[in-house]
């Protein structure tokens, strides 16, 4: 950290991210679902106490409330109470990104979804279909028939929307040809590219494209070694607190706090130890693309951040 800059200890959440489900449709090569715990939905009791956390919370760092994130290990959407769930985190007040793999909008209410999101993120991995098959096991035709869609009715809605993309080991469409096809089909905003994200050490790619990509181990001299842990918080579907992001895919990485009754003081406290302790196993290993991941998460309040603040988080 940058020496004579004292960071609020354990955490500055910008993101709260909220596993709706961890059952997909998808099959994707950058998943590693192999060893998935315990399948299940959340509830909207189970949501309620998790926004009640956030009601009056406000980031030390930025002033700002934490936006909310619908991710985790599964397909959002696959929830049957996805709309209820969107709209109860909607009608507190927070920012409300959901990504989804567009895989089955045709089989939801998408008109009812997007009215209560701010932004869509759509993941979709390859312009052709053996490339498409080969990263996500979905069929091509009928997911580029669902962005359609959505790219019309978030038009009509209002609702930014973006693509994000990965690049696999299947995959020989250049980032200039991604980006060149969805311009044509009508979207501006396409983010990714040679980025792998090697998820606690569980995913099993070719050494050459970890490389490529600038995927990082945790430099753990640091005081903050890992944006993730420090400037967001992420629940898994029961309401257990996971340790990051990447600890959704694997029964090997328990939840940092497995009670749903738990305090802002206790997240941060726990936080804190795994940051200064720097020994659970499942960090060792995990490789990430680093170098811009801190201004990722605090997002359009990066402006908000003293300078030598944000030079102590970003590698």
């Amino acid at each position: 950290m940058t020496e004579g800059v004292a960071l609020p200890r354990g955490v500055a959440r910008a993101q709260v991210e909220l596993e709706f489900g961890n059952y997909c449709d998808a099959r994707c090569i950058a998943c590693p679902r192999s060893d998935m715990p315990t399948y299940g939905f959340m509830t909207l009791p189970v949501l309620n106490s998790i926004l009640d956390r956030y009601e009056a919370y406000r980031n030390p760092l930025t002033g700002g409330r934490p936006r909310f994130i619908v991710a985790g290990g599964g397909e959002p959407t696959m929830n049957p109470d996805a709309v209820a769930l969107l709209a109860a985190v909607k009608a507190r007040g927070f920012h409300v990104t959901l990504i989804t793999n567009a895989g089955r909008i045709e089989k939801i209410d998408a008109p009812g979804i997007l009215r209560q999101v701010d932004e869509l993120l759509i993941s979709f991995w390859g312009i052709e279909a053996r490339e498409y098959r080969a990263a996500m096991k979905l069929d091509f035709n009928r997911s580029l028939a669902n962005v359609r869609t959505l790219v019309r009715l978030s038009r009509d809605a209002g609702i930014p929307l973006a693509v994000q993309w990965l690049r696999t080991e299947a995959m020989t469409s250049t980032a200039e040809s991604i980006r060149a096809f969805w311009y044509a089909e009508g979207i501006e905003d396409v983010r990714g590219g040679d980025v792998i994200w090697n998820r606690a050490g569980e995913l099993q790619v070719s050494d050459a494209r970890i490389e490529a990509s600038e995927a990082l181990l945790p430099n753990f001299a640091r005081a903050v070694w890992c944006a993730d842990l420090y400037l967001s918080d992420a629940y898994a579907w029961d309401g257990s607190l996971k340790l990051c992001c990447c600890s959704y895919f694997s029964s090997r990485s328990p939840a940092l706090i497995s009670t749903r009754e738990m305090s802002l003081e206790a997240i941060e406290n726990a936080k804190a130890e795994v940051l200064e302790r720097k020994d659970r196993a499942e960090c060792q290993n995990c490789r990430l693309p680093r170098r811009l991941r801190a201004q990722q998460l605090l997002g359009s309040s990066l402006d908000c951040v003293p300078t030598n603040h944000l030079e102590a988080l970003v590698y």
